[in-house]
């Protein structure tokens, strides 16, 4: 599901999971190479390395792999997608430091370099050490330099909803809980993708829970059941920005009490039914509800630049071949 830091690869769940861990002695940056600190191109305005673009076309190659097979890059076909994934990773990343930076929350304050220090720190630890962090960094394909970027990024991020958007749309937000406007109410059965599994299977699961709900058979009577991977209670309260694009555009499309077609995400197979909200449970939970609603909205301003920016690569950047970047 969509939330504040969406945007980041598989390697910053691990950052933001210990972040809040107690940090280890003080652990000194470890320089890139003079290769993985050459510039292809830019985003934004922003320099990129060779060291972030072997990153996302490693996280993005293994990303295809899982879902078209480990043979996909057989076909040429597949590496301009690739390349677009890695383009549409650089601009989301952009995006969020761009409008940032712009608000005045900046990687270069003394505030995010500590945050971005001691979340290393408690990572290093975390992992047993230096050499484990190292290990890490190589499995990942990344170095210390965009390690610490990708953290001051989200380390921005977090700081620009305190410090920006809580503040500017915080009443925005209460009215909107309030008179129950632009919020959305669902149960859903999640059938999910693990790996080894036969998205085709998955599929059929998904689908047989739809039929077997649209001839009558209510939708809860799924949780519990093999059908569904959910673990929390299938039932959700979002407003737009928040959650999964795939997910987020069915439930709004949808009438109050209709179930609709198959919806797939990048985690899996959900079947949704949209039900009427419920202004006690808006009000009981008013003080969350507005939190989502302004990540919505912070959400919606990050996609939107992000769709306008590019990357442009320079001579060096064209010369490389992402399917070879090991």
């Amino acid at each position: 599901m969509k939330t504040l830091g969406k945007f980041f690869c598989v390697c910053m769940a691990l950052a933001m999971l210990l972040g809040s861990l107690a940090g280890c002695a003080s652990v000194k940056k470890i320089k890139s190479t003079g290769e993985e600190k050459k510039i292809v191109g830019s985003c934004g305005g922003y320099d990129v390395r060779y060291e972030e673009l072997r990153h996302l076309a490693y996280i993005h190659k293994e990303e295809m792999k899982a879902e078209y097979g480990e043979n996909v890059f057989a076909d040429d076909m597949y590496a301009e997608e690739l390349l677009k994934r890695v383009e549409a990773s650089l601009c989301e990343h952009y995006a969020i430091l761009a409008i940032c930076e712009d608000a005045g929350v900046k990687r270069s304050d003394k505030q995010t370099k500590n945050e971005v220090q001691e979340d290393v720190e408690a990572v290093v630890e975390a992992l047993g050490g230096l050499d484990a962090y190292k290990e890490y960094l190589a499995e990942t394909r990344m170095t210390d330099a965009l390690y610490r970027l990708y953290t001051s990024i989200v380390s921005c991020q977090y700081r620009y909803y305190d410090e920006v958007s809580f503040e500017t749309l915080e009443k925005e937000a209460y009215d909107a809980v309030l008179g129950d406007e632009g919020f959305v109410h669902t149960m859903s059965i999640f059938v999910r993708n693990d790996e080894g599994e036969d998205v085709a299977d998955n599929r059929e699961q998904a689908e047989f829970v739809r039929t077997e709900v649209l001839g009558g058979r209510p939708l809860e009577s799924f949780i519990g059941t093999k059908y569904n991977q959910d673990m929390s209670n299938c039932e959700y309260y979002f407003p737009i920005g928040y959650m999964d694009d795939a997910y987020e555009s069915a439930a709004f499309s949808l009438a109050i009490g209709e179930v609709g077609e198959v919806v797939e995400t990048d985690e899996g197979f959900y079947v949704i039914q949209r039900l009427a909200t419920d202004k006690g449970y808006m009000e009981t939970h008013l003080e969350t509800l507005i939190d989502m609603y302004i990540v919505g909205k912070m959400n919606l301003a990050f996609e939107a630049h992000a769709q306008a920016l590019s990357f442009e690569m320079n001579e060096y950047g064209k010369s490389l071949n992402l399917l070879e970047l090991e």
